[in-house]
């Protein structure tokens, strides 16, 4: 007998009448939960019990999680995790990219081919490039990009 069935939320909906109503649903991501598909799944196993996790609990639109959760349990700070030695001390560096305004959000997330099309530019790489080689030239870093597309043109400017 299984005892856990685990999957993307657009895979369950998909197959709600093919699965058995849990006793609790777990979602990852939660500040999502209020997008028509977690609403779906809910409604559907109006029965389950709903925990969710997010190291982000306001959603984009400004709403809150309280239509789904009851209550919101706050999790130690970084600078918590930093003095208790669970997480090594760091610097965080951002340079000025392009200008979002405009792109569409979907599903918590930008539209990946809008933003690749305003983060797919020399000027920006060269900015981004620019900025590493002053603050950390051969050393390592981290570069978070949009698509997999952008962080291969990223690599290879």
């Amino acid at each position: 007998m299984k005892l856990c069935k685990i999957g993307m939320v657009q895979t369950i909906t998909r197959r709600l009448k093919k699965i058995r109503e849990p006793q609790l649903i777990i979602v990852d991501e939660c500040h999502h939960i209020l997008s028509n598909s977690y609403i779906r799944i809910i409604e559907h196993f109006s029965n389950s019990k709903v925990v969710g996790f997010s190291a982000t609990p306001t959603r984009l639109n400004g709403g809150g999680l309280g239509e789904i959760h009851d209550k919101l349990i706050i999790g130690v700070s970084a600078k918590w995790l930093i003095d208790n030695f669970f997480l090594a001390p760091y610097d965080y560096y951002a340079p000025s990219v392009a200008d979002l305004t405009g792109l569409h959000v979907k599903v918590g997330d930008y539209v990946t081919k809008e933003i690749e099309e305003r983060l797919i530019k020399k000027s920006i790489f060269g900015d981004v490039i620019g900025y590493y080689r002053q603050l950390a030239d051969g050393k390592q870093a981290i570069c978070y990009c949009a698509s997999i597309e952008h962080s291969v043109k990223t690599v290879s400017y």
